[in-house]
């Protein structure tokens, strides 16, 4: 069990609201910071090469009649395609 100690007569604080001249905390006296050795952390955080891949492609928001996206959709699912590829080659054929 951690001894107890007496408290301060006056307790003194900074300009920014902080307890100043604390000595200890729980009975146990506060390390000498300046002996202290810190570690970098090594683990997460941003990583070289992490994060999606950059695509050839931009994103694009249309709206469109009900009756044409149901149509896109049963077109997409036919073929086995995504929504952007049938839209892709439909806007190609316009040329």
């Amino acid at each position: 069990m951690k001894k107890q100690t007496a408290s301060p007569e006056t307790l003194h604080f900074d300009e920014q609201g902080y307890q100043a001249d604390v000595e200890s905390i729980n009975g146990e006296p506060l390390p000498d910071l300046g002996k202290l050795e810190f570690k970098r952390f090594t683990k997460g955080g941003a990583r070289p090469g992490a994060g999606r891949r950059k695509g050839d492609r931009v994103p694009v928001t249309l709206r469109l009649r009900p009756e044409i996206r149901k149509r896109l959709q049963a077109k997409a699912k036919s073929e086995g395609k995504t929504l952007s590829e049938i839209a892709e080659e439909a806007l190609l054929m316009m040329k």
